[in-house]
Order: structure tokens, then C-alpha cells, then sequence
């Protein structure tokens, strides 16, 4: 074996890139909902959200935490494909969706009437 000292090598520049854009959380939470279900859910800690498409749990988790300043429980999230619609003889898709349903710890809350 030879005692040489190893050599640190540096990260590429693109995987710096993909990290900040992995930490930045800005626009992933797009609105919270708010229906009569949603309502019924934050009675037991739970908030539903419309989320950017390309989130994930992680990333959801970690926007929420920076905005309202509260880790959540757990992250659960629903993807509505669009679908195609027709109007007489125009055809068109709907929008492709995503909502998460964030569960917050016991007795935390949050007023999702006024950020709506």
C-alpha cells in the first residue's frame, strides 16, 4: 500500500445545481383547498393542498415546514390524470393535478381560510 494522501475531488457543477434546485421550495405549494371535505379533515389535523406536478412527498414536506413553520406527520399524495373533454365539436384535456393531504401533529394548527 502506498501512503500517498488521497485526493478530494469536487462535485460538477450540475450536481450543485440539482441540490439547490432540490432545497428550493418555492411554488411547490400552489394553493390549499378548501371544501366542505377539507373542512371535515382539519378537524383531525389534516390539510389538503394542490401541489406542483413534478413534487414529491419530500419536497412537499420540506415547503410546508419552511412556510408555516410546522413538520408535518405524514404526506399523502393524489394524482388526478387530465382527461379529455369535448365542447360540440372542439375537444380539449383538462388539467393534470396533484393534491397532498398533510397531516399535522396533535394540537398544531394552521388557518388555511386566510392564506386562500
Amino acid at each position: 500500500m502506498s501512503n500517498t494522501p488521497k485526493i478530494k475531488k469536487e462535485k460538477p457543477v450540475a450536481i450543485e445545481a440539482a441540490i439547490r434546485k432540490y432545497r428550493n421550495t418555492e411554488g411547490v405549494l400552489v394553493r390549499p383547498i378548501v371544501t366542505e371535505k377539507s373542512g371535515n379533515l382539519s378537524q383531525v389535523n389534516q390539510y389538503i393542498f394542490e401541489v406542483a406536478v413534478a413534487s414529491n412527498k419530500i419536497r412537499v414536506a420540506q415547503a410546508f415546514e419552511t412556510k408555516y413553520k410546522i413538520k408535518p406527520v405524514s404526506v399523502n399524495i393524489i394524482k388526478t390524470i387530465g382527461k379529455v373533454v369535448r365542447r360540440g365539436k372542439v375537444a380539449g384535456v383538462t388539467k393534470t393535478r396533484k393534491k397532498a393531504i398533510i397531516t399535522l401533529p396533535q394540537g398544531k394548527t394552521i388557518n388555511v381560510a386566510e392564506v386562500a
